[in-house]
């Protein structure tokens, strides 16, 4: 028997080397179960590298684990994650299969937009302010064509807009012209 002397991040790390080996072998499930359990606790020490050599699932797995803990989080982040990748999955499917309001739906994106704001708005418009190509390239890259798409549909109409007319000038002319028509209608006559 071999005793080792360390903390509980590296002896979970050895215990899951030692069940790897041939002589105990697990099971796909298993090894996804473990990978998980170091995905879950989200600790710097378990890159993703240390969690595919130490568990035996492929890189695109940890990944996938990791976009789910944090979907997961972003949806209830006071709630307990699951113990399984199994029930993982379904938690994910099951929170995004459930049908928001409106309103539920607009504090979601204002939340989201504020935490992404919070963590690359401020690089992304010096960036903008030096170089503005090279910001819209990254824009562009990460958001993809279908993010591109949403872009163009509900941004471009208000650009236009700025573009021929900077100064508001023809909300102005809304207001005025139907001023104007008020003042060609004929007054009601008083009896």
């Amino acid at each position: 028997m071999i005793v080792h002397s360390c903390d509980i991040n590296a002896a979970r790390l050895m215990a899951l080397r030692e069940n790897g080996k041939t002589r105990l072998p697990m099971k796909d499930e298993e090894k996804r179960d473990a990978a998980w359990v170091l995905v879950r606790i989200d600790l710097k020490e378990y890159s993703k590298k240390i969690i595919v050599t130490v568990t035996g699932v492929s890189d695109g797995t940890v990944g996938n684990m990791r976009r789910t803990r944090r979907r997961l989080l972003e949806s209830n982040p006071d709630a307990a994650l699951p113990e399984s990748w199994a029930e993982a999955m379904a938690a994910l499917k099951g929170r995004e299969d459930r049908e928001y309001t409106e309103e539920e739906r607009e504090q979601m994106i204002a939340m989201k937009v504020a935490k992404l704001d919070e963590q690359i708005g401020k690089l992304l418009g010096d960036m903008a302010s030096r170089q503005v190509e090279a910001a819209c390239e990254v824009v562009a890259k990460r958001l993809g064509r279908q993010g591109l798409r949403h872009l163009v549909e509900h941004f471009a109409g208000d650009i236009l807009d700025e573009m021929t007319d900077p100064y508001g000038l023809h909300e102005l002319n809304d207001v005025s012209s139907d001023d104007e028509e008020d003042a060609l209608q004929p007054e009601a006559e008083l009896h």
